[in-house]
């Protein structure tokens, strides 16, 4: 059995390597400070925001289900609590393993090569 807070991290350090890559960064929560997750609770949901050049990506867990949403720096005027989804994923703690977290990272990873990569696809 996984805790939240130990699945969001192992994501985090999944994708970290791709969202720096594209120049994303995590935002803090106010008063949140590294070494700690950058996890805002928002109306009951656990949030990761990344921000860059590129967009947004948000990170969204709420009641075993976890959402990906991002934005295009063309995008901008939607608020970050009304981007496109573009994965939901269930996120059981109680049956989740690496297996399940490797899984989503890469899903994650593809998306963001797919909506943000200036590279062209390999074919």
């Amino acid at each position: 059995m996984l805790e939240l807070n130990d699945a969001l991290e192992l994501i985090l350090k999944g994708i970290s390597e791709k969202t720096e890559e594209l120049g994303f960064r995590p935002e803090y929560p106010d008063g949140v400070f590294p070494p700690r997750l950058p996890i805002a609770d928002v109306n009951g949901k656990s949030v990761i925001m990344f921000r860059g050049e590129n967009g947004r990506i948000r990170i969204e867990y709420e009641n075993g289900k976890l959402g990906l949403f991002c934005a295009k720096a063309d995008e901008d005027d939607a608020p970050d609590d009304d981007m496109k989804r573009a994965s939901l994923s269930l996120l059981d703690l109680e049956t989740f393993n690496e297996k399940d977290i490797k899984y989503i990272c890469q899903e994650y990873c593809e998306t963001f090569d797919k909506l943000f990569s200036h590279k062209p696809a390999h074919s």
